[in-house]
């Protein structure tokens, strides 16, 4: 069983998975996204003194801004289970080029979230977890940012940090249809390992899920997408999302 100490967790080999593999090979080469050309004066201009890489961290830090406030104002239960499938995927897309995309090992690890706690069942604490999360991964992407453009050595440091946290954001966003409306209940799992076998096997439909998402969207989504009105995600979202979803993308998304 479960043993907890404050916020401590201690585990035993019953409480099965908690770590998730985000391997080197996810993606194809083709249907990356590319931030689009700029067309104001000033703009063009000041694209010209940053650093190469500086504008997509820039676009990153955005995204991610986006992200929480989509995910914030949305209010009823169906919409945040809609809108969590898709920003999970995207996430996840977002973590791999951040983190697992150029490594030299084969797979990255990530941490599962665990069901057993009370927290993770509970859609509305699981909600309020992401968005702090977000919080703090947008903290790393303008830490990224800035590393970028005065060509840090650390650039790499805050990179690899920034994919683990939204990587980690992006499994318990995946995980947010098992605690709304008790889903867990239909697998008639009542042990910690199983649960969390559970909880493995969403998150690789959920990484599954993003990797083919490209032949809907036009392209890989990711994060740093929901920053660009024009982009293949957002443009997606506004032809395919519930009209309560759209009206809160109109909101949040500023041309």
């Amino acid at each position: 069983m479960l043993k907890s100490t404050m916020n401590t967790q201690l585990r035993t080999p019953e409480q099965g998975h908690r770590d998730f593999d985000l391997p080197k090979e996810h993606l194809i080469d083709e249907r990356h996204y590319i931030p689009p050309k700029a067309w104001d004066v000033a703009e063009i201009e000041r694209r010209r003194e940053l650093s190469t890489g500086t504008l997509l961290a820039e676009t990153q830090a955005q995204g991610i801004a986006v992200a929480r406030n989509l995910l914030e104002t949305s209010t009823d239960a169906e919409e945040i289970e809609y809108v969590s499938s898709v920003l999970s995927a995207a996430g996840l897309n977002t973590a791999w080029y951040s983190y697992a995309q150029n490594a030299s090992e084969m797979r990255r690890r990530l941490k599962l979230p665990v069901l057993s706690h009370p927290r993770s069942l509970n859609p509305g604490l699981v909600v309020e977890d992401v968005v702090e999360g977000y919080v703090r991964a947008e903290k790393r992407a303008q830490s990224l940012r800035d590393a970028i453009e005065y060509r840090l050595r650390t650039r790499y440091d805050h990179q690899r940090r920034l994919g683990v946290s939204i990587g980690n954001v992006s499994l318990k966003l995946a995980c947010y249809d098992l605690a709304h409306n008790d889903r867990l209940r239909d697998y008639d799992i009542d042990d910690d390992f199983g649960i969390q076998q559970v909880v493995r096997d969403h998150c690789i439909s959920a990484l599954h899920r993003a990797r083919s998402m490209h032949r809907d969207v036009g392209s890989h989504p990711s994060i740093a997408q929901l920053a660009d009105p024009d982009s293949h995600l957002v443009v997606y979202l506004r032809r395919h999302a519930p009209g309560a979803v759209q009206s809160l993308l109109r909101s949040v998304i500023v041309r």
